[in-house]
């Protein structure tokens, strides 16, 4: 006899999700991606970057990050600065206040800000360095947009995040993921992740692939925001 499928089920009597907001929540408390090069993970859901808000961000951490190095508050100016001394290794203080795109007087309070964390050092020449710690600190970014059904919105979106993830994702119902070899293939030639997710497990039908991208500041904005303690954080880790 045939089981009559409720507006929350299936025909196997597996639950669907009801709404966009139920299907987030569930993803944010799983591991999104597992493997023995990232210890730790950062979850944190809607992440506002560059008129982009991807539903869910992981920041997976090769290990914890220290939690002594950084301000009391944290900005996108200290993240540039941080960028740059991490793509240039050091920089004297003139140089700084040419690439880091802010007011003289506001580069100099956030330099200091990071040399009184600790952050950043002062070498014998006069210039600044990041500290070994946070110079060695190793992460990778992964975008999602999580939806019910509309694969082809989300995978637009998904791709927006590219400029500063290092791999982007859809997740969608179990009920309403593409099988179709067409679709799947879309996926895989955008380099895009495509799972869905059912209560208890989210299974990979195109797992996403790390993308060539440019070492930006945005990525690095949210890498170090994850990173930082705070009991008012929005992030959580695992």
């Amino acid at each position: 006899m045939k089981r009559e499928q409720g507006s929350l089920g299936t025909e196997d009597g597996a639950p669907r999700f009801r709404t966009e907001r139920e299907l987030q929540s569930a993803l944010s408390k799983r591991n999104i991606l597992s493997d023995d090069r990232f210890k730790v993970t950062a979850v944190r859901r809607e992440f506002p970057m560059g008129g982009c808000v991807p539903d869910l961000v992981y920041v997976r951490f090769a290990e914890r990050p220290p939690t002594h190095l950084w301000p009391d508050r944290w900005s996108f100016l200290h993240a540039s600065i941080v960028w740059l001394l991490r793509q240039r290794r050091y920089l004297r203080a003139r140089t700084l206040l040419t690439l880091a795109y802010d007011s003289p007087t506001r580069i100099e309070e956030v330099l200091y800000d990071l040399l009184d964390s600790g952050a950043v050092r002062e070498l014998r020449s006069g210039a600044y360095a990041l500290t070994d710690e946070l110079a060695s600190m190793r992460a990778e970014v992964v975008a999602v947009e999580a939806k019910m059904r509309d694969w082809k919105q989300a995978l637009q979106q998904a791709n927006a995040y590219q400029r500063f993830a290092d791999r982007v994702s859809v997740v969608l119902d179990w009920t309403m993921a593409p099988r179709d070899k067409e679709t799947i293939e879309v996926f895989r030639r955008s380099r895009t992740g495509l799972a869905r997710l059912r209560p208890g497990s989210l299974d990979w039908i195109v797992v996403p692939a790390s993308r060539s991208i440019p070492n930006g500041v945005e990525r690095e904005y949210v890498i170090t925001t994850a990173a930082i303690p705070s009991p008012y954080t929005l992030w959580a880790f695992r």
